[in-house]
């Protein structure tokens, strides 16, 4: 399920659908969609569809004599926020939080409602092999919600308190009350009902021509926000449901904070998972040229999503704003080189077993709401620190989980994602907690479990850091808070001191601790923040050679990290069990340096080492084993993951 999204030139229809046959034919994509555009404008409100199938059927025709089928992507019917050129008479959307229009209509206004029908209606008329329904179809954007008079009337309907004004209505909800967590649910209610009506109407407007017609869903926020239900409408008649979830990484800056896509495939997954069957990545290259996403980032983020679980992806590989073909021709080449790794990643990843250290998903999606009710949170873990600043630049195995196992690493954020319950449960075997998360934990009567107390440091000026062990040196660590040793059995891994006449290391307080909890785990509390800036010392008193030797000795005692990288570079790294026992590897060279050889430390002998190629199949690599270091002899490129295979006894 690949999807490849074109634009309607008719100027230049023979070159666009030559490039589609070739397009079909080298495996780089499963079926083309042309972009329309629904939002309404003027009044009465444009019949966009009527004047864009025009275009369509000349190229729908063109196609259909060359054997080829195409559909269609409603790529905006809400709006995406830009300007209007003529405003439709439909109420417009108002901001929660600013009391603003913002350039979106309001899917509870029956007006709009009446319109999109005819207009999918239309589509459909027009014989499509798919009809896609693109990410505007959202309400929860950065206002956190539509609070338009037809929402401020529903949410009255739901709870029986009158009120007319959008600031009446943000005080229900954000002001501290006995009923606040029924008025949240309740407008969140409102939010969901105005879009899966609208949903419904776009599908009813489709099934009176064709019911059969394939349709999908590209959704949007972390939460998802309700793309399950929306896709399943959108789906059609004994349809598969097909969801593109948000994980796009959008003119990214490098190759930094990588891991985040990955992430948030992992946890949208996570809330769909059951009611989906198709899930696709973001593979968005916008704007559409390697100004934008280079080929190798565009290949990169497609195997990191198929590791998570896609099936397929929605490939935005063409220039819409003019024909411009040699700004798709390099992401063509790497799709159709590797498709053969593709196919063969998914067909395995349901079977691997993910191992190392756990980054936590949850259960419950946030809706971005939530996180203005409090200082404190619960903010939308859109990422987490650890994995994303730490653990993905260290190259040790990063995996995604709700259930419990490797090693879990919580931030700052994601503490406030856990129940006490789960919280427990998560205690009961080796968990790493930011200074934050453990002060949360100690807020909520669970401190004995972390070994040390936790409090705002007021003494002398901090200098800098030291291992106990190795007598290593760190800079500070961002947000640095004062831990208290509690126990006999906590183990004090490094100290902040304070530097006295440039000679005298004054040991301050505890900075990393390790405790053995009666709850049968192992607690270990950095005192600072993984949450920092890419500067010069912030981000560095993680991202250094005695640090990663710290994590790793930490990682290896908990008998959870089969492999790791063992040199500096960048590095993010997945490590799996497969079901004949062989370990899979996947590395991301997150460097611009060329790695000539990559070494690993192991926990078991190896003894041999296979690489998937560009086709799907494997070839053995040259490597030598050592005192527990096994080190492969195969280059690996920055940003073209290689797929290794490590057989162990």
């Amino acid at each position: 399920m690949t999807y490849s999204i074109m634009h309607m030139d008719v100027s230049h229809i023979d070159e666009i659908c030559n490039d589609i046959k070739e397009q079909y034919e080298s495996g780089v994509c499963d079926c083309v969609l042309f972009d329309v555009h629904l939002f309404p404008e003027g009044i009465p409100a444009i019949d966009k569809a009527t004047i864009e199938m025009k275009d369509y059927d000349l190229f729908r025709d063109k196609l259909a004599s060359m054997g080829l089928e195409c559909g269609i992507l409603i790529q905006c019917t809400l709006g995406h926020g830009r300007p209007i050129n003529q405003v439709s008479s439909f109420e417009q959307y108002v901001g929660l939080t600013t009391g603003k229009n913002s350039n979106v209509y309001c899917p509870y206004d029956d007006g709009f409602r009446e319109y999109i029908y005819e207009q999918a209606k239309t589509l459909a008329k027009h014989n499509p092999k798919e009809i896609m329904l693109d990410d505007d179809f959202r309400l929860l954007r950065g206002e956190c919600g539509c609070a338009c008079a037809l929402h401020r009337k529903a949410f009255q309907e739901k709870t029986g308190e009158k009120v007319e004004t959008c600031e009446e209505l943000k005080d229900l909800i954000f002001k501290p009350s006995n009923n606040r967590k029924k008025y949240m649910d309740a407008y969140i209610q409102t939010q969901k009902e105005s879009l899966l009506g609208m949903a419904r109407m776009i599908r009813a407007g489709i099934d009176s021509v064709n019911p059969k017609i394939q349709g999908s869903f590209c959704c949007c926020n972390l939460s998802t926000e309700h793309g399950a239900e929306i896709a399943k409408i959108m789906a059609g008649q004994n349809n598969p449901v097909i969801l593109r979830l948000n994980n796009g990484r959008y003119c990214a800056n490098g190759a930094r904070l990588f891991s985040n896509s990955s992430y948030r495939f992992a946890q949208q997954k996570e809330y769909v998972k059951n009611d989906v069957d198709y899930l696709l990545a973001e593979t968005d290259t916008c704007p559409q040229n390697r100004y934008s996403t280079p080929a190798v980032f565009l290949h990169s983020h497609y195997v990191a999503s198929i590791l998570e679980g896609a099936k397929g992806a929605k490939h935005w590989i063409t220039r819409l704003a003019s024909y411009e073909p040699n700004s798709g021709k390099a992401y063509r080449k790497i799709l159709s080189k590797h498709k053969g790794m593709y196919n063969e990643l998914m067909e395995i990843n349901d079977s691997i077993d993910w191992k190392g250290c756990r980054v936590p998903l949850f259960k419950k999606p946030f809706f971005g709401v939530e996180s203005q009710v409090s200082d404190k949170g619960p903010s939308i873990p859109y990422f987490n620190c650890w994995s994303s600043n730490v653990l993905e630049r260290l190259g040790l195995p990063v995996y995604y989980s709700t259930e419990q196992g490797g090693v879990t690493f919580i931030d700052d954020r994601a503490i406030f994602g856990f129940t006490d319950e789960e919280l427990i449960e998560t205690l009961k075997r080796t968990v790493v907690l930011s200074g934050i998360a453990a002060k949360n934990v100690q807020e909520r009567g669970l401190g004995k479990y972390l070994g040390v107390s936790v409090h705002e440091w007021k003494g002398l000026p901090t200098s800098g850091e030291i291992d106990t062990t190795t007598k290593a040196v760190f800079a500070v660590q961002q947000k640095a808070w004062e831990l208290r040793v509690e126990s006999e059995k906590t183990k004090v891994l490094s100290q902040i001191y304070h530097l006295k006449d440039g000679v005298e290391k004054i040991p301050l307080f505890a900075s990393v601790t390790s405790y053995d909890n009666e709850l049968g785990g192992k607690t270990i509390v950095f005192c600072g923040t993984p949450d920092t800036p890419f500067t010069f010392m912030e981000a560095f008193s993680m991202l250094n050679e005695s640090r990663k030797e710290q994590f790793a000795k930490i990682l290896k005692e908990s008998g959870e990290i089969p492999l790791y990288y063992k040199d500096d570079g960048d590095l993010f790294l997945k490590v799996g069990k497969l079901p004949n026992g062989q370990l899979l590897c996947a590395v991301f060279n997150l460097n611009f340096d060329v790695m000539d050889e990559v070494s690993f430390v192991a926990d078991k002998t190896i003894i041999s080492v296979q690489r998937m190629t560009a086709d799907g199949k494997k070839e053995s690599c040259e490597f030598e084993f050592e005192d527990g270091v096994c080190v492969v002899k195969s280059v690996v490129y920055p940003m073209q993951p290689a797929i290794l295979f490590f057989e162990t006894k």
